[in-house]
């Protein structure tokens, strides 16, 4: 459906038009995701404002820059949204929708991002290792592919470097209580034996 909003009709501007008198902490809630990490059974995690501005102003495991365009490719009940919404609504960047089965077509998907020029992509590591065996290229045109979620494989991470030596590949951790991502590792030598889930992102503790 197709909704059509009249705008040069003035009677849409004949309210009040002054500012909503909202007042916001950033301890005030800003979500709650149910998780079942571990446990088998739902929990709820409650963020405020702080954590979410925390993970994408003034961090030290990306950066953002005003052309820069970023893709959800996170679920909306998936924390991995929060970094990719508020990445990019946060930093006045562009944020590109995908339906759940062209994400998962992989002749689709690597034909989206080149040309919609996505430049910002996290994976979950699983994704990561199916797209990597499919067509490891694929990511050329990215200046940022974070992934994370499990363990890293050494040889899905050597294919991504070596296909696309300009890439910044970031291996991020976090439980859904930490907001997302807890840890990055900017991975520059994808011969280490170990990819470790490296240091804590910045105003963190």
């Amino acid at each position: 459906n197709i909704i059509c909003i009249e705008l040069t009709n003035n009677e849409i501007y004949s309210n009040n038009i002054n500012n909503l008198n909202i007042k916001s902490s950033p301890n005030d809630l800003a979500y709650i995701m149910y998780t079942s990490g571990s446990t088998g059974e739902p929990k709820g995690v409650m963020i405020p404002n702080y954590s979410v501005i925390r993970l994408v102003k003034n961090t030290n495991f990306i950066s953002f820059n005003k052309n820069d365009r970023i893709l959800q490719t996170g679920s909306i009940v998936f924390d991995a949204c929060t970094f990719e919404i508020w990445g990019a609504l946060l930093n006045g960047l562009e944020l590109f929708l995908l339906k759940k089965i062209d994400l998962l077509n992989p002749i689709f998907f690597e034909k989206y991002i080149l040309e919609n020029k996505i430049t910002t992509l996290f994976l979950t590591t699983g994704l990561f290792n199916k797209y990597c065996e499919y067509n490891s290229k694929m990511f050329n045109g990215l200046k940022y592919l974070l992934t994370g979620g499990e363990a890293v494989s050494k040889k899905h991470i050597k294919l991504a470097k070596i296909n696309n030596p300009n890439l910044n590949l970031v291996h991020v951790y976090g439980p859904t209580e930490n907001t997302t991502f807890s840890t990055y590792y900017n991975i520059k030598d994808a011969n280490n034996e170990i990819i470790p889930i490296g240091y804590p992102i910045a105003n963190s503790t």
